[in-house]
């Protein structure tokens, strides 16, 4: 009887405990999901509102630095004038650009206004911007348009729903769409658009600031199998051996345990407190957000020189949302040419549309590549990026969002959130993951043709003709420590 009476005692102790230790949880997590709104119906609004304006260690979602870094332009060109909704260059014409201003503001003086966002704009994109497409950033004409909400109004639907709605599983993307004045959230096939509407109900949101599409998963461009055998053309090709390495070279991932294989490209030189690393796709490793033992070989597997380096370093951190698909592989013994990605002889743009993946001899024995003087850029939609991978080659696109968040990725990236992913225009193929994403500079003089490093490209959505890549900050974000140097050029 004193066992049963033991045990019984000892039983009632562990629920004890376990209560104990769900009251504390509860009690010291002040996140509240769609899940706790379902099942509490009265909480207050303002509870909930101030709950998701500091879900973020006390702050909202556009007070984190990578999302600040991200919209720079519009949020400094909204100190300029409150009414601020947006600024774009015009698709049909790469001379003029757009800027949206609220209704019902001070939109009288329309000139001034035009003159008091123009030195920004020049001065961070616009003479870029004109430097590479041959014409002077004086050629530039501004259009104003009127708009229900400014751009501080979006941001701040954004910042209430974004701690909650990416917990969902039949949620795909969501942003702020300036050029068409909503938040829009992109929801996979079917998925009820009811309880969305009850959250905006709750969070008392205007139901006309928030656009709803359908659209399907983000799939990652790796291709999983065996590289393709050496290329026996005179001039060779991405997908060749080549040396130095540098970005935009076919890579052939392989796990010694497993003895699988897959193709992805060679993203971007770099170093790591004075330590020879590479830049990888997360999802080109054995193991999505998770340090593993995968080797990489350029450009097939074996052969004398091949092997290009090991997985050093992936994302580390708590739960399961990051900034970028990115992994730091330590080179192998080879010649590596920091600071340069190659370029081939030929370049497309449009959907689908493969370019020339043929690189180009520079007279000296090797071939021509591009020089990186610096890291992203200030941006605005519209602007043209350009990527290099061994599937699709050279494609050039517009940058349609500087800052989308992405939830339900296909896999092996299934179960994770991207926050401030860029969505472009630029087509890509399996096999293109890790290929660097650019802008150009100046490329007046053929021998020396310098770029900015936009970030790395991890996959596209084809039923929007998009294509997505990470950024820059949030590489370092996601995979560098305090202290450490690191270094792209």
């Amino acid at each position: 009887m004193e066992n049963n009476k033991y045990k019984k005692r000892r039983n009632r102790s562990y629920e004890l405990i376990i209560i104990g230790v769900f009251l504390i949880f509860v009690s010291c997590d002040s996140t509240l999901y769609d899940s706790d709104i379902q099942k509490e119906p009265n909480i207050n609004s303002d509870i909930l509102i101030e709950n998701s304006l500091t879900f973020y260690d006390g702050s909202s979602y556009s007070d984190l630095e990578i999302v600040r870094n991200a919209e720079r332009m519009q949020n400094d060109l909204s100190e300029i004038y409150d009414g601020f909704g947006g600024a774009w260059i015009n698709p049909d014409d790469n001379k003029k650009v757009v800027i949206a201003l609220k209704k019902n503001g001070d939109t009288g003086n329309r000139g001034g206004i035009i003159s008091n966002f123009q030195p920004l704009l020049t001065e961070r994109i616009l003479e870029r911007e004109a430097r590479i497409e041959s014409f002077s950033a004086s050629e530039y004409q501004f259009e104003i348009v009127e708009v229900d909400y400014s751009f501080k109004d979006l941001q701040r639907v954004r910042d209430l729903l974004i701690p909650i709605i990416h917990e969902r599983d039949d949620i795909v993307e969501s942003s702020i769409e300036v050029m068409n004045n909503h938040f829009s959230i992109g929801l996979l096939e079917g998925a009820d658009t009811s309880e969305y509407l009850n959250l905006l109900d709750k969070y008392k949101i205007n139901t006309d600031k928030v656009n709803f599409y359908e659209t399907e998963r983000i799939e990652p461009d790796i291709f999983m199998g065996s590289a393709n055998e050496l290329n026996m053309q005179s001039t060779l090709t991405l997908r060749d051996f080549i040396r130095p390495l540098r970005g935009g070279l076919q890579l052939q991932g392989h796990n010694p345990f497993l003895s699988t294989l897959w193709v992805c490209t060679f993203g971007f030189n770099a170093t790591l407190d004075g330590v020879d690393m590479w830049l990888i796709n997360s999802h080109c490793t054995s193991q999505f957000s998770s340090t593993s033992t995968t080797d990489f070989y350029q450009s097939i597997l074996g052969g004398p020189g091949t092997l290009v380096g090991s997985e050093f370093r992936d994302y580390s951190g708590v739960g399961n949302t990051r900034y970028s698909d990115a992994a730091l592989v330590l080179k192998s013994p080879q010649t590596a040419k920091l600071g340069h990605i190659l370029i081939t002889n030929g370049w497309a743009s449009g959907w689908p549309q493969e370019a020339s993946v043929t690189l180009i001899p520079d007279g000296s024995g090797n071939y021509v590549d591009l020089r990186i003087i610096d890291e992203y850029s200030d941006v605005i939609p519209n602007v043209i990026i350009n990527r290099v991978g061994r599937t699709a080659g050279w494609t050039l696109g517009a940058l349609d969002n500087p800052c989308v968040s992405v939830s339900n990725i296909a896999p092996p990236m299934d179960g994770w959130t991207l926050h401030c992913q860029i969505r472009s225009t630029l087509y890509s193929g399996s096999g293109d993951s890790g290929s660097p994403v650019f802008q150009f500079y100046d490329d007046s003089d053929p021998d020396d043709i310098t770029i900015i490093l936009n970030g790395i490209h991890w996959g596209r959505n084809n039923s929007q003709q998009r294509s997505f890549h990470s950024r820059m900050d949030g590489i370092r974000s996601d995979l560098i420590y305090a202290n450490e140097v690191f270094s792209t050029y």
